[in-house]
């Protein structure tokens, strides 16, 4: 089964802004199922007829717990973008 059924793309991005470190996920898909985002966070939600439904409550529950956020939005054009700040994560060396 693939991400995008009948094809697309995927964009993975990772950037600093300030001292917070972005990783963004954007897609070409059908877009996220529901506009409640916390709702797509639940353990145990899917709305496939497949898998277990954990996979973004980890990961927002290993975001949440290194202090950071998790933005999940469907795109006006089609597709979803996720957004994961680590804040404060950039860590530079002083001389």
């Amino acid at each position: 089964m693939w991400a995008i059924p009948g094809g697309g793309s995927i964009k993975i991005a990772a950037y600093v802004r300030e001292r917070d470190v972005v990783i963004e996920v954007e897609d070409t898909g059908v877009g996220l199922p529901t506009e409640d985002t916390e709702t797509l966070v639940e353990p145990f939600f899917s709305t496939k007829g497949r898998g277990s439904g954990i996979g973004l409550a980890l990961v927002h529950r290993i975001v949440s717990d290194h202090g950071g956020s998790l933005e999940l939005r469907s795109l006006k054009e089609g597709g979803a973008r996720v957004r994961i700040v680590l804040d404060k994560a950039l860590v530079t060396a002083e001389a």
